[in-house]
């Protein structure tokens, strides 16, 4: 598993690394095709949520800690 790591760490994306981390969980682990193929782009995409919902808790959490006071309407866009 060490060549999709080092994509993802180069890259800075687990996304270009998701072809390689099926591939080596195919070949080399012998996960079965079909549970690799469905259960690994399903993480890697609950992954990005959870850095969406991070990114919009963070821009919240600043406007608190400067006093800026945000409408409902607001923290909708946010």
């Amino acid at each position: 598993m060490i060549q999709p790591f080092a994509t993802a760490l180069g890259t800075a994306s687990s996304g270009a690394s998701l072809p390689q981390a099926i591939n080596c969980a195919e070949h080399n682990l012998h996960v079965d095709s079909r549970i690799a193929g469905f259960v690994m782009p399903l993480g890697n995409t609950i992954n990005m949520d959870g850095n969406a919902l991070y990114e919009a808790v963070a821009v919240i959490f600043i406007a608190q800690l400067n006093g800026i006071a945000l409408s409902v309407p607001q923290i909708i866009t946010i």
